[in-house]
């Protein structure tokens, strides 16, 4: 089977998330960027929940290693 796209959601307490960059890595070594420091390094809470979708992995396999970095 192949995607068309990827849905993830994060839940992550951080003293700083403005400062986090998420990173999806796919099972061929595809990657695709799905935050990189949120608002521009001036998120002001302290945890970030959102569901990230992304198409950059369309016709990667769906069977392997999925890995979030």
């Amino acid at each position: 089977m192949r995607i068309e796209w990827v849905e993830v959601t994060i839940a992550i307490e951080h003293d700083n998330p403005g400062d986090l960059r998420i990173v999806l890595n796919g099972p061929s070594g595809i990657s695709s960027v799905l935050a990189d420091r949120p608002m521009g390094g001036q998120y002001a809470v302290n945890d970030l929940n959102f569901t990230f979708s992304s198409a950059f992995h369309r016709g990667e396999a769906l069977q392997g290693d999925w890995t979030v970095q």
